[in-house]
């Protein structure tokens, strides 16, 4: 069966790494196809998009700069069964088929045949806070079940998970807990396994992993109960594994533009003068992995901050490590990014 989604996701050689930035952004497929009248040159997944960051290679560069040419495909004349086989093999989300000619006629998906993984790591969700930027709309009802289009932004969140192969999900829960405990219950009715971990005191962004108790001792993600993301919690844990770190941080590019003219010196002497020059910087967007032996670095019902505790574990000389995003990121925090949420998901 042809599936006619991966056209969106097809781009000519000529195409900037910024280009392809914006269509895995529109597309969400976490791929694109570089092609030159139909034949396939290479892919660039998004994978190929975050090192290149990481090396800091310049985003206005053609695409070819970074493109794999040697990618995983399957020959026209094969059947479906075989590329179920390489998709497991080297955990694939997409397969493209080609013909002897090496034009591009096709592509598979994990979720159309059936290859998604399932994980058994725990997922903490952070749902304890106030809310006190969304005042009033939060005096009655917690952050996290504020709507978002029809569902709570929880919801989004979990379905989201699930989707991925997440179903062992774990909810901290502080203020107005119980209207998040009686809307998601036990999680049956969203297919996944929901516990509560109660905060009797606010315990700040990380206090609560003390509290957590995992049953299979796994690596564990958690994330912030207010962010809307297209990240791919899989794609997280798996780059988290596969660097063995102890803790992973998704981090995002911020980029601030200077008001006046900054002047550098020597002594009194002039060495440079940038007219308003814009500033980058990785900045914290709230969703992480961590080894399962942090949760004895954290001090049961302490108030504990997630940059204390990354410090925590860097001193202790445990690899902490970032994992960089460009996929499209909200975090529902004040009625601003509110209003724009409920345009994105219409």
């Amino acid at each position: 069966m042809i599936n006619k989604m991966f056209h969106k996701a097809v781009l000519s050689k000529e195409k900037t790494i910024h280009e392809v930035i914006k269509n895995l952004s529109v597309t969400n497929l976490q791929i694109c196809f570089i092609c030159e009248k139909q034949k396939l040159l290479g892919t660039v997944t998004d994978g190929d998009i975050r090192r290149a960051i990481l090396k800091k290679i310049n985003l206005n560069q053609p695409v070819k700069k970074i493109m794999n040419t040697d990618y995983v495909f399957v020959d026209s004349t094969l059947s479906i069964h075989k590329a179920r086989k390489l998709m497991k093999l080297y955990k694939l989300n997409q397969i493209p088929v080609i013909n002897k000619k090496k034009i591009l006629i096709n592509v598979f998906f994990s979720e159309t045949i059936d290859t998604s993984p399932s994980y058994e790591n725990p997922v903490i969700i952070m749902a304890g806070g106030f809310g006190k930027r969304l005042y009033p709309m939060t005096k009655n009802c917690p952050k996290p079940l504020l709507p978002i289009v029809g569902k709570p932004v929880l919801e989004h969140i979990i379905n989201k998970l699930k989707n991925e192969g997440f179903h062992n999900i774990y909810i901290s829960i502080h203020y107005l807990g119980n209207m998040i405990k009686e809307y998601f219950g036990n999680g049956k009715k969203f297919d996944v396994n929901i516990k509560y971990i109660n905060e009797d005191n606010p315990l700040g962004t990380a206090g609560c992993i003390s509290k957590f108790e995992s049953i299979n001792n796994k690596d564990f993600l958690v994330c912030n109960g207010d962010v809307l993301t297209d990240i791919s919690f899989a794609q997280l844990l798996e780059y988290h594994l596969a660097k063995k770190s102890t803790a992973t941080m998704a981090v995002r590019k911020f980029f601030w533009q200077h008001p006046f003219g900054v002047i550098k010196t020597n002594g009194i002497k002039i060495k440079t003068i940038t007219e308003k020059p814009i500033e980058e910087s990785y900045v914290n967007a709230g969703i992480y992995v961590f080894k399962n032996d942090v949760i004895k670095l954290v001090k049961k019902n302490k108030k504990f901050e997630m940059p204390a505790l990354f410090r925590k574990i860097k001193n202790k000389k445990f690899k902490t490590i970032i994992f960089p995003m460009f996929e499209n990121w909200l975090d529902i925090g004040d009625a601003k990014e509110y209003e724009k949420a409920q345009k994105k998901f219409i």
